[in-house]
């Protein structure tokens, strides 16, 4: 395995099925990779560049925090339990100081899609 797969590939699927991947090198569908967790959806080859900008709209319209959240996810593969706390307390008092927490909070009261803007 070379790109990292060493590293990534037995937190994904576990240990045992990691190591028949790269023993047999068998093909893998895209329903088994979905199952795996090697992808998070399978879509047909016509709808995949529709289905990429959806998800690419999707993420330009959330709020501020979305940045946050892919930096603690990464890090909580790295850090204690005590560490992932701290980093989520700081990251949630940062947050919540935000206008796109103002709006999140306005569009649930208001129960309407919220429109964020970054800031």
């Amino acid at each position: 395995p070379d790109s990292g797969a060493s590293y990534f590939l037995p937190r994904l699927v576990g240990y045992h099925k990691a190591m028949e991947l790269a023993l047999f090198g068998d093909r893998v569908s895209a329903a088994e990779a979905l199952s795996l967790g090697l992808c998070n959806r399978v879509v047909p080859d016509d709808q995949f560049e529709p289905a990429v900008a959806e998800w690419a709209g999707r993420l330009a319209r959330g709020p501020r925090a979305v940045g946050w959240i892919k930096r603690q996810l990464n890090r909580g593969l790295e850090r204690s339990l005590d560490e992932v706390l701290a980093l989520e307390a700081y990251h949630q008092e940062i947050a919540a100081a935000t206008e796109d927490a103002r709006e999140g909070i306005r569009a649930f009261v208001e129960r309407r899609e919220p429109r964020f803007t970054g800031r």
